[in-house]
């Protein structure tokens, strides 16, 4: 809440009180700007507790100019226990006020002449302000517009904007009142006239002639980001000349958060207003703009190219037409190539495809890539040549063999195979021919890949973890990497990382689930018991005897530091465990032992499973209406179509591993909630 009463003292005015109910106080914050945007500055806690069930978890000002805070009080905050067993008879309500301060008096509103309404606007205490604007709009008198004016022309900047609000709740908004506020000299008054015409979703000419003005001539960062999202409210007549504006602005070209906004108003108008959206791009020194180049010719390529359709597929080859550079129509190729994966070229219009090409050999990712994709067999018959015998560019070459998977074409798969495990050939080559070869769903070629493993890929880092993530894309091809491991002793278990096990687990083949369980039992799910006896072994250490943090660290650093950040330090797979309450030993034991039981949002893993019988789990990085990026853990994202896709499933199970404290000591467990805890 960002304090703007009158009854406490005057170092709370403006400032944001916020409530931690894990760490058990109020925090006083003050705002500082950062761009269009703000960021919170920590000062001081107001309020705080001893006592850990204090949780508060809502506030609100009164209109005596106090304070109001919801405690929650119970020990507990998160869901630890699905039942509900809540205390409901504990919570309380504090007040937080001044020693001098005094009961308000009773008074009522409804009762209050427009005269009285027009007074209280400009009360220091902005619940009063609020009531009175609520009995503006409820009676929606036109008769207070008069009584309204001169505070709206006076020199106080809230009291101007208190009475617009005023103003246009009373149905008094004409368009000479509107051209007067977004002339006037402080920005939220041009900020709130803008937003009052967009919620209206019409303007006047004379109006919007001045919207356009203000465009080019206002520089205030939130007024800027206000014209973008009113833009994106009105038609195309009214909001491309804005929208034309606000990208040659120089404000516009370094502040994300409004570079957005502009592309979404942009967006809402690209179907319909497509030729008035390309006149924007047709003069060349606005391909120079950082917003045009970092941000808009990207996503309004992809815009066409994704929609799909013979017209939005020429209106991406027109866009591509306007690009003044070699760069940009790199930027832009692509956007485009990662659009149209999955669509026949037959189906693009000649332009288009007679670009790509163009582009495409000009830039190093071969001249044939638009014929690989249409298998033609005189093309991919050159392709495979160039693979095979290491011609051409070494960009152009790696992009036939990628295009080799993605089309599954079989005859690539000896060449590929040769490459592999070709130790003349470079890391970066064999990577990619692995990668295709795994796009192939063929059981021989797994046992192939994987009889491979053993002497020609495991010395390479980079293509021992690649080859293992691809066995455990297919139940097949992960049974004959445990053949390996199980009866032929070629590969040795320990050589297998446990995620690559879990990763084994989730292909969901009862007989492969059987074996993985015999092999690594430390890895599978532990059971109810199991997990009371950890529960048990973690509260016995720490019953007995004292932590040391710095040895806790280390501890911290093996076990949990890869995944976790704690203090500004640690990975970032999981969430940051700073602002948990470190301190409620119950909770973090039971998310160590059952790491399950409650998966934070953004840390839930996707199974995707694509029709050419491959597997992936990961994290989902970006998603469209036609594509979704997966992350899976240890390897580079990966980029789907949608229609490629056999389902996409959220899975129950954390990317934390069970058991990390069996190998640890009583003393490593008190040294390692010791540093936890400090």
């Amino acid at each position: 809440m960002k304090y703007q009463g009158d009854a406490l003292p005057n170092q709370y005015k403006d400032q944001l009180f916020g409530l931690n109910p894990l760490l058990n106080f109020v925090q006083i914050s003050r705002l500082e700007e950062q761009g269009s945007s703000f960021k919170a500055v920590d000062e001081s806690k107001v309020l705080s507790s001893q006592d850990h069930w204090f949780r508060p978890v809502d506030i609100k000002a009164g209109p005596d100019g106090a304070v109001y805070i919801a405690d929650w009080y119970d020990s507990r905050l998160s869901h630890v226990d699905p039942r509900d067993t809540w205390n409901k008879n504990t919570g309380r309500i504090y007040r937080l006020r001044s020693k001098q301060s005094q009961p308000q008096g009773q008074f009522d509103f409804s009762q209050y002449s427009i005269s009285e309404l027009t007074t209280a606007l400009k009360s220091e205490n902005k619940w009063f302000r609020q009531q009175a604007l609520r009995q503006f709009g409820d009676r929606n008198d036109a008769q207070a517009i008069h009584a309204l004016l001169p505070l709206f022309r006076g020199n106080n900047a809230q009291n101007a904007l208190e009475a617009l609000w005023a103003i246009h709740l009373s149905g008094g908004l004409s368009d000479d009142l509107v051209i007067e506020a977004l002339e006037h000299k402080d920005p939220y008054v041009r900020l709130w006239a803008v937003r009052l015409v967009g919620d209206n979703k019409q303007a006047s000419k004379i109006v919007a002639d001045k919207l356009v003005q203000l465009a080019r001539q206002e520089r205030h960062l939130e007024v800027i980001g206000q014209l973008a999202s009113s833009a994106k409210r009105l038609s195309g007549e009214l909001a491309i000349p804005i929208i034309a504006q606000l990208i040659v602005n120089p404000a516009s070209q370094h502040d994300i958060e409004n570079q957005m906004l502009i592309w979404w108003a942009m967006e809402s108008k690209a179907v319909a207003y497509r030729t008035a959206l390309l006149k924007i791009f047709s003069k060349q020194n606005i391909w120079q703009l950082p917003i045009v180049k970092n941000v808009l010719i990207t996503r309004l390529m992809q815009r066409y190219a994704l929609a799909g359709g013979m017209l939005n597929y020429q209106t991406s080859a027109e866009l591509l037409a306007l690009s003044p550079s070699d760069q940009d129509s790199k930027i832009m190729l692509a956007a485009l190539q990662q659009s149209i994966q999955s669509v026949e070229l037959n189906l693009l219009p000649e332009q288009l495809v007679s670009q790509m090409q163009l582009l495409q050999n000009k830039f190093g990712e071969g001249k044939l890539s638009n014929g690989i994709k249409q298998k033609d067999p005189t093309v991919i018959q050159e392709a495979l040549s160039i693979i095979a015998k290491g011609k051409g560019q070494a960009l152009e070459r790696l992009s036939y063999i990628k295009l080799m998977g993605q089309i599954q074409e079989t005859q690539a798969i000896p060449i590929l195979l040769k490459l592999v495990i070709d130790g003349t050939e470079t890391t970066g080559a064999r990577f990619e021919a692995l990668q295709a070869l795994g796009k192939f769903n063929s059981a021989e070629l797994g046992s192939k890949l994987v009889s491979y493993y053993p002497d020609k890929l495991r010395a390479d880092p980079l293509l021992k973890d690649a080859a293992l993530s691809l066995f455990a894309t297919r139940a097949e091809w992960a049974k004959a990497l445990l053949i390996m491991v199980n009866q032929t002793r070629q590969v040795k278990k320990a050589d297998i990382p446990d995620h690559i096990v879990r990763k084994v687990k989730l292909l969901n083949d009862q007989a492969l689930t059987h074996q993985v369980d015999q092999i690594w039992p430390e890895v599978r799910v532990t059971n109810t018991d199991e997990k009371s006896q950890e529960i048990s072994k973690i509260k016995q250490a720490l019953d007995v005897g004292k932590g040391i943090a710095s040895d806790g660290k280390i501890v911290f650093n093996q076990y949990c530091g890869a995944c976790h950040q704690l203090f500004g330090q640690g990975g970032h797979l999981g969430p940051d465990l700073t602002g948990y309450d470190r301190n409620n030993v119950n909770s973090f034991v039971l998310n160590i032992v059952d790491p399950n039981a409650e998966i934070r949002e953004g840390y839930v893993l996707y199974q995707a499973k694509h029709k050419n019988g491959q597997s992936l789990v990961g994290f989902v990085q970006d998603r469209n209406a036609s594509q979704l990026i997966l992350k899976p853990v240890g390897q580079d994202a990966v980029t789907f179509m949608l229609d490629d896709l056999v389902s996409l499933e959220v899975q129950s199970r954390s990317i934390m591993p069970e058991r990390i404290i069996e190998h640890l000591s009583h003393q490593q467990i008190r040294d390692l909630f010791a540093y936890i805890r400090q």
